[in-house]
């Protein structure tokens, strides 16, 4: 009977060890320590600071971060957190086993709290192995840090919606806790990268407006898929080796970087050897560098060679050209004199490394899919397309688009796509479509597209506006959901709109919900029949926003002011009025 107690004594024991609560703070005091390696990466380091910070802005206490040398022993500590990769997390038996391209796992075993994914140590950049750090806009992948991101979201409910302070939600515990938890993620997309990336404004720092990117998932497994890629050369070889670079009209080689970045003579043996010996080098200097871009200039059409030779493929590249009711002939004039450079470059690289990509954007004049290629299998390509129209209200261009991708998809084996689902915020349009962005984010998962580029570009506002990204609130709701969608397609986007609302604004919520809604159905809905990407600034305010549409939106900004109370929820109130002013200022324009 004695053993019979003593064995569910034991049992109880053990039950109670699997079930108490975690707690990393208990009635606001520390309740747990930081681990991290010996050796920690940039990564590591700053995640266990961002952990630190958040549990202190949600409890006020502050937790210890050791370095493992020093943790273990730990007599002043119930429990740890394990932050990147311990020694005692692998003692543990936990690996990263099936997590890829920066994703993480959240594990409690006992008196241990893992977080930990998969990091880079470097990047690449122009030649140079520097190290990875998660606070630039670097394009590599921090497991670790979103594993830290991922729990302070879900266990503290701290939301990153602006950058800065004012855009930071962080509710207050006295208790911060966890229970069961065990759960890996990885994200849908391989590279979830971002161009124009920098947010002006005079509320933050532009060091924030980086982190914020990276607090909405930004990350890859490597350099930018597809870029313009010559630049770099012209300052190493323009005084001594003028040849190497597009001969212009008036005789002159384009020896600079003014004139749409670096344009080279397609023609050129003796680059063409350089370029891939230079690339070759690369590969083995940086053995996890998995893309390199070899892309033209900008306004290729305008700069390129005008060689004999150049001009002697060009018309070749006219001549081949094959519509396929798919393509313009202005999107596929220089498709097949690129595209066999490409190629070219790709299959003496891939003899060497067969298993590395040579990248290049399908882009403006040979964005159309060439004919007579046979591509080698290490071509990558970034299909950049158009419009915020395909976003959303535009069936047939939606449809389009994707039988252009469809047709790149049976040609190559690796695609990306470079996105501008903002760039209809020239001439003011305030471009809120959250169903749209992620229900294409959803599409492009299908065509098994890889990852995506999102591109922000400046707002050519007539008559008035201009900047650097200065519109980034009209694009902010946009941007947030799509990047959540980057990184899992399948979220609740009307759920995520109502957390929003309701952490950013409070009382004022229900008045933010319907303009957020409201902006979404005028795009969605109220065309007219014209495309407001191309269309001029007197189309978008007089039709798309009328004087009855513009005078409900700014009654629902005016509601949503009185609604909330002075503190943190007026600031942001006010601070959205002053981002959405294009409504009432462009709208009285139209109206005078």
């Amino acid at each position: 009977m004695r053993g019979m107690k003593f064995f569910l004594f034991l049992l109880a024991m053990v039950i109670a060890g699997e079930t108490a609560p975690f707690f990393l703070v208990k009635d606001g005091q520390m309740a747990t320590t930081i681990v991290v390696p010996d050796n920690p990466s940039l990564t590591e380091s700053f995640a266990a600071e961002e952990l630190a910070l958040y549990v202190q802005k949600a409890t006020g206490a502050r937790l210890r971060i050791l370095k493992e040398s020093a943790a273990f022993p730990e007599k002043n500590s119930e429990f740890f957190v394990l932050v990147g990769a311990t020694q005692k997390t692998k003692s543990l038996g936990i690996s990263l086993q099936g997590i890829k391209d920066g994703g993480f796992l959240i594990r409690r075993t006992g008196n241990f709290l893992v977080l930990w994914g998969e990091d880079d140590r470097v990047k690449y950049y122009q030649g140079k192995t520097l190290p990875a750090d998660p606070k630039t806009r670097s394009h590599t992948r921090h497991g670790t840090l979103f594993a830290v991101y991922d729990f302070l979201e879900k266990v503290a409910g701290v939301r990153w919606y602006w950058p800065g302070s004012l855009g930071e939600v962080v509710p207050n515990h006295r208790n911060l806790y966890v229970e069961e938890i065990d759960y890996r993620e990885n994200p849908d997309f391989q590279f979830r990268g971002c161009y124009g990336y920098w947010l002006d404004d005079p509320d933050f720092k532009r060091e924030e407006s980086a982190l914020w990117w990276r607090r909405q998932r930004l990350g890859s497994a490597g350099y930018i898929p597809a870029t313009h890629s010559f630049a770099k050369y012209v300052s190493k070889y323009g005084q001594s080796h003028p040849e190497y670079f597009a001969l212009q009209r008036d005789g002159r080689r384009l020896t600079d970087t003014d004139h749409g970045g670096g344009h080279i003579c397609l023609s050129n043996k003796e680059f063409q050897k350089l370029l891939i010996a230079d690339l070759i080098e690369n590969f083995q200097a940086n053995p996890d560098l998995f893309t390199q871009s070899v892309m033209p200039g900008d306004s290729f059409a305008q700069y390129g060679c005008q060689c004999q030779e150049c001009q002697a493929k060009y018309q070749e590249s006219v001549s081949a050209f094959q519509s396929e009711g798919l393509f313009s002939p202005a999107s596929g004039k220089h498709s097949k004199m690129v595209w066999e450079y490409v190629n070219q470059v790709a299959r003496e690289v891939g003899r060497i490394y067969p298993d590395r990509y040579i990248g290049c954007c399908a882009y403006a004049s040979y964005y159309a899919v060439p004919s007579g290629i046979k591509f080698e299998p290490n071509v990558a390509v970034t299909v950049c397309r158009g419009n915020a129209d395909l976003y959303f209200w535009d069936q047939k261009d939606i449809n389009l688009s994707h039988r252009q991708l469809e047709a790149w998809a049976k040609r190559v084996s690796l695609i990306f796509t470079w996105e501008y689902p903002c760039s209809a915020n020239n001439y003011g349009n305030c471009v809120i479509y959250p169903n749209g962005v992620n229900q294409e984010a959803k599409r492009l998962k299908q065509r098994g597209v890889r990852g995506t580029i999102v591109e922000y570009v400046p707002s050519y506002d007539e008559p008035k506006y201009g900047g650097d990204y200065t519109g980034w609130m009209r694009e902010n709701l946009t941007t947030y959901v799509f990047f959540r969608s980057l990184w899992k397609t399948e979220i609740d986007v009307d759920q995520l709109v109502k957390e929003y609302c309701e952490n950013l604004y409070g009382p004022a919520a229900g008045p933010m919900k319907e303009f957020f809604w409201l902006m979404e159905d005028i795009w969605k809905n109220g065309h007219h029949g014209f495309k407001p990407y191309y269309s001029n600034w007197s189309n978008i305010w007089t039709y798309l926003y009328s004087p009855v549409n513009v005078t409900r939106l700014v009654k629902m900004l005016e509601k949503a002011k009185r609604l909330a109370p002075p503190g943190i929820y007026q600031q942001r109130v006010e601070k959205t009025i002053e981002g959405f002013k294009v409504l009432r200022e462009n709208g009285q324009v139209v109206q005078e």
